[in-house]
C-alpha cells in the first residue's frame, strides 16, 4: 500500500501502528516508519492551506527551544498559526492511555514555547517565512492537532486548543482566513454538533 494512501485514517492504519509498536520483530523499525508517516501526514495537512493565500513551512527549528511541525502564514489576515502534530495509538491498557496524554502534553508544551518565542521575535518568523522586514505580522496562535479517534482519559485543561485531525480539517474548510479558523477553534462547533448528535441518539 502506498504511504500516501496509508494516512487516510482508518482501522487498518490504527491496527498497523499498534502492531508496529508491539511486535518484537517490528519494533526496531518503528521509529523510522513513524518519521516517514509523520512527514506524509504533515504534507497532507499542508495541502488544506492553498497558495497563494497561505505560506506553509514544515519542520521549523527554534534553536535551544523546540521545533515546529508546521508553520502557517495567512497573507490575507497576516496571521500565523503554529501546528504541533501528534499520533495517538488506540490504548488497550492504562499505560497506553497515559502515553497518549504524555504525547499531547508534550505537544502543548512545544506549541506554547513556539508561540511565545515567535511573538517575541518577528524577525525570526519573517526569515523562516521568506517575508521582508517590512511585512506586517498579525496575531500568532498555536494548536495541537492529533491523529487518531481515541480520546484521552487523564489530560486536564490545556493552555492551547487540542483537536483531532478530522475536526481540524473540517474547521479549516469553514474558514476564509486564520483569524476565522482561530475563532472556530475556540468556539469548537465540531464539539457542539457532536453533542447535538448524541442528544438525538439519546434524548435522556
Amino acid at each position: 500500500m502506498p504511504t500516501s494512501s496509508f494516512v487516510n485514517g482508518n482501522s487498518f492504519e490504527r491496527n498497523f501502528r499498534k502492531l508496529l509498536h508491539s511486535h518484537p520483530e517490528l519494533r526496531s523499525h518503528s521509529e523510522d516508519l513513524e518519521s516517514r508517516l509523520e512527514a506524509v501526514a504533515l504534507d497532507s495537512i499542508s495541502l488544506i492551506f492553498p497558495v497563494p493565500q497561505y505560506r506553509v513551512k514544515p519542520g521549523v527549528l527554534i534553536p535551544s527551544i523546540t521545533d515546529i511541525d508546521l508553520l502557517v502564514f495567512d497573507d490575507v489576515s497576516r496571521s500565523v498559526l503554529v501546528i504541533q502534530h501528534k499520533w495517538l495509538i488506540a490504548p488497550d491498557t492504562l499505560r497506553a492511555s497515559i502515553s497518549n496524554d504524555e504525547k499531547l502534553s508534550s505537544g502543548v508544551s512545544q506549541a506554547v514555547k513556539s508561540r511565545d518565542y515567535l511573538r517575541s521575535d518577528h524577525s525570526f518568523l519573517q526569515d523562516k517565512l521568506g517575508l521582508s522586514a517590512r511585512d506586517r505580522i498579525g496575531g500568532i496562535d498555536a494548536v495541537v492537532v492529533y491523529r487518531g479517534l481515541e480520546g484521552t482519559g487523564f489530560l486536564g485543561p490545556s493552555t492551547v486548543t487540542i483537536v483531532t485531525e478530522v475536526a481540524f480539517r473540517e474547521l479549516v474548510s469553514r474558514s476564509d482566513s486564520l483569524e476565522t479558523l482561530w475563532r472556530l477553534l475556540n468556539l469548537r462547533p465540531d464539539q457542539q454538533e457532536a453533542k447535538k448528535n448524541l442528544q438525538k441518539l439519546d434524548p435522556g
